[in-house]
């Protein structure tokens, strides 16, 4: 008798040849095809997917400008969906205007609790002077479930000695 539910018994090699397996090769649909044009950057904008639309920009030679409305009405979605992160990774990433600037962004991120995005990208963003106090903050919350984390940020910060 097996100890847990999840170690049945094992299935034989008959098993797998029988009929009732079916192949599911044949279900299998293709990938869609992405279009290596702005509009294909702007229907990923559509769908939600900002980072992977100003990586298709930038490899078919387009300004994030010329996505616009199609990505300020992105950017809200994301920041109303709580996806703070992924806009603050496209500023420091890509150098996008967007709607909201990163102090905004910090602030919001850290409402919902999402500490670890706001410390990362306030470094990423050389924003440590300026948002200081945020930090701070975040790193306590963070030491409060993890402390050897909280430590090791403080370490980071410190820089080398």
């Amino acid at each position: 008798m097996p100890t847990s539910r999840c170690r049945g018994s094992r299935r034989s090699w008959s098993y797998w040849s029988l009929t009732e397996v079916q192949d599911f090769r044949p279900h299998l649909r293709p990938p869609p095809q992405r279009s290596e044009s702005v509009e294909g950057a702007r229907d990923l904008l559509r769908r939600g997917q900002l980072l992977n639309a100003l990586r298709l920009a930038r490899r078919v030679g387009v300004e994030p400008t010329a996505l616009e409305p199609d990505l300020s009405s992105c950017a809200r979605r994301m920041f109303v969906g709580r996806r703070c992160g992924e806009l603050l990774v496209a500023i420091a990433t890509y150098g996008v205007q967007l709607p909201y600037d990163a102090r905004e962004l910090v602030h919001k991120a850290q409402s919902y609790g999402d500490h670890h995005t706001v410390v990362k990208n306030i470094v990423r963003l050389g924003l440590q002077v300026e948002l200081r106090q945020e930090m701070e903050a975040s790193i306590e919350a963070i030491g409060k479930r993890a402390p050897a984390e909280a430590t090791s940020w403080r370490a980071k910060l410190a820089g080398p000695r």
